[in-house]
């Protein structure tokens, strides 16, 4: 699981997407939600011992997810649209210590017939943080 610090970043960047809020999803009844949105997922990630000594560096690599919502019987082009949005906030960013390395193509993870269509947006990043 990511670094919370690493989710912060992810949900404070989506919040640069003009009318299109990131929400923590968990615990939020589908009627209450708007009709475009966002969410992250932390997917997995790994953690490595990068310098000796004290402090010691680590680098933590992994998946965030980042997840497109388009209320239902919306078509998928609007789902599509906030992708290739999504997709560009994260192309060759990096803030402090985290870089984004790797941005892959929207991937469907629910079909156009519940509540939402939803796409999903996996995003591949370092994170380099001390321990004393």
């Amino acid at each position: 699981m990511s670094d919370p610090i690493v989710t912060t970043i992810f949900k404070t960047r989506l919040g640069s997407l003009a009318d299109v809020p990131c929400i923590d999803v968990l615990n939020v009844r589908p009627a209450t939600l708007p009709d475009v949105f966002t969410s992250v997922e932390r997917d997995h990630s790994t953690t490595s011992r990068i310098t000796l000594g004290t402090p010691t560096q680590f680098r933590e690599e992994g998946v965030i997810n980042v997840v497109v919502h388009v209320r239902a019987g919306q078509g998928s082009e609007a789902a599509d649209a906030l992708t290739e949005q999504v997709r560009d906030l994260f192309h060759n960013y990096s803030v402090g210590n985290l870089q984004v390395y790797t941005v892959d193509s929207g991937v469907v993870i629910s079909p156009d017939d519940g509540n939402f269509f939803e796409l999903k947006v996996p995003v591949g990043y370092m994170f380099d943080f001390f321990k004393p």
